[in-house]
């Protein structure tokens, strides 16, 4: 029979049960376009959806040298950009709850600042010293991050307390690299703490990964060849989407590589590319034409 109150009492139900506690949110990397892009605005689709609780807050910690203000205002024009219809409504409603902290990933005593930070947060915002840390980072700052969290005592669970961390992005390159990163990551937290993502596996291109390798010659060309030089990677990237100077900067920030002849990894420049536009085809060719790393 149908639902003769217009209710769903399913979605209530699921609702009810996939509530979170109350935590505060600590995103590292939050100045990139991923936390404007993805994240906030994700997060304003569970605010809407009736998913966040009520005791809830979110910490920026990143190197440039913004404010609460300059961050939220970045922030508000993400979740309008990129948000669900009527977002805007949940984060004007939130936007107090997000902060921003300054910090070098390396930097211990930024992770004490931070601590004191929460402890203020919980509270102002009834966030019960749950925690959640989310990296949205470029890999090479994973093993700072991870061991100042833990030298910090932000990883340890006390007092019916939780504390978990979220590795983003491709998770090591291969076996060796990713079974450091694992060394990592445990060294930190217990592994019911972690929660690992890779976006990229998600992708119809990735899951069909060995057609993609063994049917195409093009492939063929550049397996086994090294990353290309970064001067050649802006060179690329400035001639087929006309990316200037200034955004090249900004991506060698937020990716983490380097141009006077350094190397940046397969993962830097994927990054990198995408956020600059630069299709597949255009991808393949610039690695088919890439220099061997020496």
């Amino acid at each position: 029979m149908a639902n003769q109150s217009g209710l769903d009492p399913l979605g209530d139900e699921l609702r009810s049960a996939r509530s979170a506690k109350p935590c505060v949110l600590v995103i590292f990397g939050a100045t990139g376009d991923l936390t404007k892009r993805k994240l906030v605005p994700s997060l304003m689709g569970l605010s809407k959806d009736g998913l966040l609780p009520a005791g809830f807050a979110v910490v920026g910690f990143a190197r440039r040298p913004w404010t609460d203000a300059s961050f939220r205002e970045v922030l508000s024009e993400g979740v309008e950009s990129f948000g669900r219809p009527e977002t805007t409504e949940h984060f004007e409603q939130h936007r107090d709850a997000f902060s921003y902290h300054q910090s070098d990933f390396s930097n211990e005593s930024g992770y004490a600042s931070l601590k004191d930070k929460l402890e203020q947060i919980d509270a102002a915002r009834g966030t019960a010293g749950n925690r959640i840390f989310y990296l949205a980072t470029p890999p090479s700052a994973y093993s700072n991050i991870l061991d100042n969290l833990a030298k910090a005592g932000l990883s340890t669970e006390a007092n019916g307390t939780f504390a978990r961390v979220i590795v983003e992005k491709p998770f090591g390159r291969d076996l060796t690299t990713a079974t450091d990163l694992n060394n990592q990551v445990s060294a930190a937290f217990h592994e019911r703490q972690v929660f690992r993502i890779d976006h990229y596996l998600g992708k119809e291109t990735v899951q069909n990964i060995l057609a993609l390798r063994f049917a195409n010659a093009l492939a063929q060309c550049f397996a086994g060849t090294g990353v290309a030089l970064c001067t050649a990677l802006r060179d690329y990237l400035g001639w087929y989407s006309g990316l200037s100077p200034a955004k090249f900067a900004r991506l060698q920030d937020e990716h983490g590589f380097v141009s006077g002849g350094i190397s940046c990894s397969h993962g830097q420049f994927k990054r990198a590319a995408q956020e600059a536009g630069v299709p597949v085809l255009g991808v393949l060719r610039f690695f088919a034409a890439a220099p061997a790393a020496g």
